[in-house]
Formats: structure tokens, C-alpha cells, sequence
């Protein structure tokens, strides 16, 4: 190649090199809005039929159950209500997440929907409660249990059901997902 004609070869280099910063790489995507999750049990088995009874033997062996089964979740929150076999039923999770559970009266679903609903994206949420609160508070989260009573509640010899709600992101369109486990 001739002198001449390796001349142009700096200055093309600085017009290429120009070019490409004009047009950088496009940037890169946000990571998509992560959804919630709410996980709503009933209470372990209670040792008698009074007011506020303690669980019963097998009703402790379940809340290690669902120690276990949730110790790998994420759970960042737990409401329970004031009665002592939910708290007694989320009481070995708890201690395992160092988490304190929070006491909502049982007919207050209400502020546990909006603490749901209002929880950050990707967290995991626990509702211990009770057969007929449980799926009015799935409703009210916009999905629809099955296998209830003909009164609509959890039928008062099922302890091991385990409701996973996957919320949307918040502004995100799509539907709440249902998903029916037992333990």
C-alpha cells in the first residue's frame, strides 16, 4: 500500500470510532416487576372445642410441618390472629425466620388483604387463621378456593390445606393465581 493511501487510514479510524459512540447499545432492560405471594393456612389441630384451645399433640407436629415445609420460602411477614392455636400453628416458623407474628382480629381480613396487596414486590407473605376466614380472605385476594362446606368455609376436619396466591405485580395486568397444597 502506498504512502498516499495509508494517510487516510488515522482519520478514518477517528470517524468510525466517532460513529459507533454516537449509537450506543440500546440500555439494558429493567428486570421485569417481581410478584407477591401470600400464603394462607388454617390453624393446626386444637386438643378440645373450647374458646381458645391449645393444639393438640398432632396440631404440633403439623406446625413443624409447616415450619419445614416453608423454612426455604422468603416469608417476610406472618399475621395470625389473637387466638393461641395460630399463633401456636406458625410459632416454630417464627422462631426459625426470627420473625414476629402479627396479631389482626380474625374479622379484620380487611387489613390484611391491604397489607398484601401492599407488600414489596417479590415478598412472601403467611396468614395463619381460620376455617371460615380462610376463604373469604382468598377472595377478597381475587381467587376462588374449591373443596369448601356448603356453609363456604374450609371443611372442620381439614387442617393440612395450604393456599399459595401469586399477586401481580402492582400495575401489571393479569390475573391472581391459586394454588391448592396440603401438608
Amino acid at each position: 500500500m502506498s504512502a498516499r493511501n495509508r494517510a487516510w487510514l488515522p482519520a478514518a479510524a477517528v470517524v468510525f470510532a466517532a460513529w459507533f459512540a454516537q449509537d450506543p447499545a440500546p440500555p439494558p432492560a429493567s428486570p421485569p416487576a417481581k410478584p407477591r405471594t401470600v400464603v394462607l393456612v388454617r390453624h393446626a389441630e386444637k386438643v378440645d372445642a373450647s374458646a381458645d384451645p391449645a393444639l393438640s399433640e398432632a396440631g404440633r407436629a403439623r406446625a413443624e410441618r409447616l415450619a419445614a415445609l416453608l423454612a426455604h420460602a422468603r416469608v417476610e411477614r406472618i399475621f395470625v390472629s389473637p387466638f393461641v392455636r395460630t399463633q401456636a400453628t406458625v410459632a416454630p416458623l417464627a422462631e426459625a425466620l426470627r420473625l414476629t407474628p402479627e396479631v389482626i382480629p380474625a374479622a379484620g381480613h380487611d387489613a390484611i388483604v391491604t397489607a398484601c396487596e401492599a407488600a414489596p414486590p417479590g415478598s412472601v407473605t403467611l396468614v395463619c387463621t381460620h376455617s371460615n376466614v380462610l376463604p373469604k380472605l382468598a377472595k377478597a385476594l381475587g381467587v376462588a378456593p374449591t373443596r369448601l362446606d356448603p356453609k363456604g368455609h374450609v371443611p372442620e376436619t381439614e387442617y393440612g390445606r395450604v393456599y399459595v396466591i401469586t399477586l401481580p405485580p402492582t400495575g401489571a395486568s393479569g390475573q391472581p393465581t391459586l394454588l391448592e397444597l396440603a401438608y
